[in-house]
């Protein structure tokens, strides 16, 4: 394999703000390999007529891209910490509990739209635009919205979260 750069754009990208490294505790997720991953049929079915089969289509009731990745990640890494599992179900039982603030939350984080995608464009892509800053711009202007719902919870799992949370 032969990799080449474009001298010009490597000059103009300081890769220390773009590349960040992200380390994993291993004692606190579940490593599990390709091979079992599809044999559980955890995200991917082994037939392709049983796509519904999977353990990912079973939970899957996100509403945002966003969502959808994250319980991906959730299923492929679960968690072995207890008091981490705990604070998962904690939270869990409080949306499935409160109907007022789940569907609040899920109207808010529709609008939000894929976040995650529109700020990767921006950073990696030539191809961005200004739709995606302006998707950006509407999906920032929704997080105060966001941190006062979570704010009413009783979750004391959200309260440092929330804390982290700057306005925009």
């Amino acid at each position: 394999w032969r990799i080449i750069i474009n001298r010009n754009f490597n000059s103009t990208l300081d890769f220390s703000k773009i590349f960040k490294i992200n380390y994993i505790r291993e004692d606190k997720v579940l490593h599990i390999d390709y091979i079992t991953q599809r044999n559980l049929e955890l995200v991917n079915s082994l037939w392709e007529k049983g796509k519904d089969s999977t353990l990912y289509s079973i939970f899957n009731q996100t509403h945002t891209p966003m969502g959808a990745r994250l319980l991906k990640k959730i299923i492929l890494q679960p968690l072995t910490d207890l008091n981490e599992i705990n604070q998962r179900i904690n939270i869990v039982h409080k949306f499935k509990d409160d109907v007022f603030l789940r569907s609040e939350l899920r109207e808010e984080l529709k609008v939000i739209g894929d976040l995650e995608r529109f700020a990767n464009r921006i950073n990696y892509s030539r191809n961005s635009n200004a739709r995606d800053l302006i998707n950006i711009k509407r999906a920032l202007e929704r997080i105060p919205k966001i941190k006062k719902l979570l704010e009413k919870t009783n979750i004391s799992e959200f309260s440092d979260f929330n804390k982290k949370i700057e306005d925009f």
